[in-house]
């Protein structure tokens, strides 16, 4: 488990968020819960399924918001393949 490669892939995203509503804001939150000394098991499973499964990588919440400027790997899905790597992340480092 390596929680700080979460928290650095998270302030990626939330920059990349800026402006959009209130996943930015819930973002920066995780983010925050994450960099807690005392964060507990339970608190790390249910953090991992809201950002890989309940909330931030699901279609309906990301999926469709467009990011100006966005450098993705040069495919059509540039912004999906980006938020599936996120994902990973979050998964394999929680």
């Amino acid at each position: 488990m390596n929680i700080s490669v979460v928290i650095e892939v998270l302030k990626e995203l939330s920059d990349w968020l800026d402006g959009s509503n209130s996943n930015q804001e819930r973002v920066n939150k995780i983010i925050g819960e994450l960099e807690k000394p005392d964060i507990s098991e339970q608190q790390l499973q249910a953090l991992k399924f809201e950002l890989s499964t309940k909330m931030l990588f699901h279609p309906k919440y990301l999926g469709d918001i467009y990011v100006p400027d966005f450098i993705g790997d040069g495919s059509a899905y540039a912004w999906w393949n980006y938020l599936e790597g996120v994902a990973e992340i979050c998964q394999g480092n929680l």
